[in-house]
């Protein structure tokens, strides 16, 4: 005979049970079929109609005779990170059969603190408080309230949280007064948060503060905690522990999702707290100050930190939000960094410590070193004679590169460019390297460290594509290896060649490129010569080499792939086509659909479309950013952020680099 096992029996109890206690409250309960660890879902009616409020429920059953007030069931791990990933809030209820009691308990819920990190399991626990009595139905009701409201992109403000101060003392001085200092505290921001005078323990929101840690919950949910086992002295307690916790608030604010609201609690109450020396502290105010775009706010409170010596160091973590901001700082905020970046300079001259000088130095001229190269330069030596060490650092090496190659003092670029490879700086810097080679006319040299590049780079840049073409038809064509470039030479060489024959001009355009083979204007003007000539795929790739010698050039690139277009020479229209809508955007589109839109006959759209597509990744934002922070010892720590995310920290040990990937 068929047997009916009892798990299923409990199983099949638990649900009509709760069927049972929801009948009378008009809610609905589905089942979910099939049941991946989901056993069904609630919606919430009120008088016959539908809240919208939504919850989901995993049903626990057991049978045992006596149930402990406090009780745990055990979840694999993946099962408990399987319920916090819904959108909509996941209900924990356990079933005891022998006295048809229910216990029910957001998964939100759950703490981490204590758990064992390396252990498979969770224990999730139960208490008294959590028992399914008559005021359940409207604390659900309420909760599930405040998690709409937290995950609403425009919350309604101000947050409201319940103060509850458990103790008639909290670090030696009297619940009351810290209590008052609280509440005249948050009465600064009372568009912002406020205290609910509701104060019993199932309150789903709460500031909770005993003498062994502060706790704060969002819609159930803790959001920020920080124990205090060890004790705080009572003259701290007055004056820092009240921000202490407003700051608390904020951070938890902050990882509910709600940065800008976070950002000026941040503002208000950091810098009288004791908390923001914590490194940890620090990370998530910068990541919320990031988000929320408050420039001016992370660096006056980076300026605060600096000017305090026992922690200075620790004021180079906020400025990481400027940095990562710095193509896209308004220009009263660029003037604010800079002026803040001199102060900087000043202030650790009037310290005397060297180490601080040359990261403050560094900091400005890196900061400048797009916008006033020379000046940049200044300040790179700077940093450099204040910490010779700063020589040994491939990344300062590279930037140094970088800023002469603007410069165009190509020779010296290539020097710097070098000894970065040499010490390890990454495949890039090879392309770099040969760019600058390239440049000095070191057309061989060139076009070996490209190679390098090349092998080592499973997907290389278009750019640099399209230099190793250009390098390996530029050798032969000019018959050299090396060339000193003359390039006011070339220059005179050309001027006035359009009103000459056409194989006068060719002849000029030659000599041109015997002075200097880097002359965009000789090799646009030889492609104009090619078509006058009827040579359209001459004339295509005379114009791409000039548009790869500049790419800053629009209408090289334009009448390049105008012309590549109609002609049989395409190998390089996608590399070019990517070049140039990195290099100007949508007005190379623009100008481009100028030209084509000529040829009635020509499929327009449909290129168009096709152009967006062989750029559609250069349009995400998948931008990374290294930030070094100087602070015990000679080598930098390395924050590396991706699109404002911190992906990794590279922290340096014994010479090496050991790295922490956050997920």
């Amino acid at each position: 005979m068929p047997k009916h096992p009892r798990p299923h029996k409990l199983e099949e109890e638990s649900r009509s049970e709760f069927r049972r206690k929801l009948l009378p409250l008009g809610w609905i309960f589905r089942d979910t079929t099939p049941d991946y660890g989901i056993d069904g879902e609630v919606e919430i009616f009120e008088m016959d109609s539908s809240t919208g409020l939504i919850f989901k429920v995993q049903l626990k059953a057991t049978d045992k005779l006596n149930l402990k007030k406090n009780f745990a069931l055990t979840f694999k791990r993946e099962t408990l990170q399987y319920f916090l990933e819904f959108k909509i809030p996941v209900l924990i209820v356990h079933y005891h059969s022998h006295t048809n009691k229910f216990h029910a308990k957001w998964a939100h819920t759950y703490d981490s603190y204590f758990e064992k990190r390396d252990s498979k399991t969770i224990s999730f626990p139960f208490s008294s408080e959590d028992e399914w009595i008559s005021e359940t139905p409207e604390r659900l009701v309420e909760e599930l309230k405040a998690i709409r409201n937290l995950s609403s992109p425009q919350p309604n403000l101000p947050f409201s949280f319940a103060l509850i101060i458990e103790g008639q003392t909290i670090h030696g001085i009297q619940a009351s007064l810290l209590t008052s200092e609280i509440r005249k505290l948050i009465a600064r921001l009372p568009d912002f948060i406020e205290i609910n005078p509701i104060q019993y323990k199932q309150v789903h929101t709460f500031i909770r503060i005993s003498n062994e840690e502060t706790v704060i919950k969002l819609a159930g949910k803790i959001f920020f905690s920080f124990h205090t086992n060890e004790g705080i002295s009572p003259e701290t307690a007055l004056k820092k522990f009240p921000f202490d916790v407003l700051l608390g608030a904020g951070i938890a604010i902050n990882e509910a999702g709600h940065s800008n609201v976070a950002a000026r609690l941040i503002e208000e109450y950091a810098t009288r707290s004791s908390i923001i020396d914590f490194p940890q502290t620090l990370g998530v105010i910068t990541r919320c100050l990031l988000v929320a775009n408050r420039v001016a706010e992370a660096l006056q409170i980076a300026e605060w930190i600096f000017d305090k010596e026992e922690t200075q160091d620790m004021g180079q973590i906020l400025m990481i939000p400027t940095i990562l901001r710095k193509n896209s700082l308004s220009s009263k905020e660029g003037e604010f960094y800079r002026n803040f970046l001199e102060r900087r300079v000043e202030k650790a001259k009037k310290h005397q410590n060297a180490q601080n000088i040359a990261v403050a130095h560094y900091n400005l001229g890196n900061y400048l070193r797009y916008i006033k190269p020379r000046l940049a330069l200044f300040h790179y030596r700077e940093a450099a004679r204040h910490d010779p060490l700063y020589c040994g650092r491939s990344y300062y090496l590279s930037e140094m590169g970088g800023i002469l190659f603007g410069a165009g003092r190509y020779r010296l670029a290539a020097r710097f460019y070098g000894e970065a490879v040499k010490l390890g700086e990454e495949a890039e810097c090879h392309a770099l390297f040969a760019d600058a080679l390239l440049f000095a006319g070191q057309y061989k040299d060139a076009q070996e460290s490209l190679e390098i590049y090349l092998a080592q780079t499973p997907e290389p840049k278009s750019e640099w594509k399209l230099k190793k073409w250009l390098l390996d038809g530029l050798r032969p064509t000019l018959g050299m290896d090396q060339q000193k470039r003359e390039t006011a030479g070339a220059i005179n060489a050309i001027q006035g060649s359009k009103s000459h024959s056409l194989e006068k001009n060719l002849e000029k355009c030659l000599e041109a490129l015997s002075l200097d083979g880097l002359c965009p204007a000789a090799w646009r003007i030889l492609g104009d010569q090619k078509l006058a000539a009827g040579d359209l795929e001459g004339a295509s790739l005379a114009w791409l080499i000039s548009a790869v010698i500049n790419k800053h050039h629009l209408s090289s690139w334009v009448f390049y792939i105008s012309a590549a277009l109609g002609s049989k020479s395409k190998s390089f229209l996608t590399d070019a086509i990517r070049v140039a809508y990195q290099t100007h955007g949508e007005d190379f589109f623009q100008a481009l659909i100028e030209i084509l839109k000529l040829d009635s006959n020509f499929p327009l759209d449909k290129f168009v479309g096709d152009a967006y597509i062989a750029v559609s990744d250069l349009l995400e934002r998948n931008h990374v950013n290294e930030f070094r922070c100087f602070f015990e010892g000679n080598n930098p720590i390395v924050f590396c952020f991706k699109n404002s995310r911190l992906e990794e920290l590279k922290i340096p040990i014994s010479g090496s680099q050991s790295r922490m990937l956050f997920q």
